[in-house]
C-alpha cells in the first residue's frame, strides 16, 4: 500500500472540509487487502484524523463471522 499517498489523500480531504472519512469503503478495496494492510490503513487514518473528524471503517463481508472479526479489528 502507498502509505504516504493515503496520508496525503486524508490531508487533502480534511483541508477541503469533509465532515468525516470512510476507510476501506465503497470501492471494495477492503476485500482485496490482507488483514495486515487493512489494519495499517485504519492505524494511519486514526493517526492523521486525530479525532478532528469522524472516522468510519467499512467492515462488511460476505460472511458474518468475518464481518464481526473486521468490526472488532476496527474498534
Amino acid at each position: 500500500i502507498d502509505e504516504q499517498g493515503f496520508r496525503e489523500n486524508l490531508w487533502f480531504q480534511m483541508d477541503a472540509g469533509v465532515e468525516g472519512v470512510l476507510v476501506l469503503g465503497s470501492t471494495g478495496e477492503g476485500e482485496t487487502l490482507t488483514e495486515k494492510e487493512r489494519f495499517r490503513l485504519i492505524q494511519i487514518a486514526r493517526e492523521e484524523t486525530k479525532g478532528k473528524i469522524p472516522l468510519w471503517v467499512q467492515t462488511g463481508d460476505s460472511a458474518t463471522f468475518r464481518t464481526l472479526e473486521k468490526t472488532e479489528e476496527a474498534e
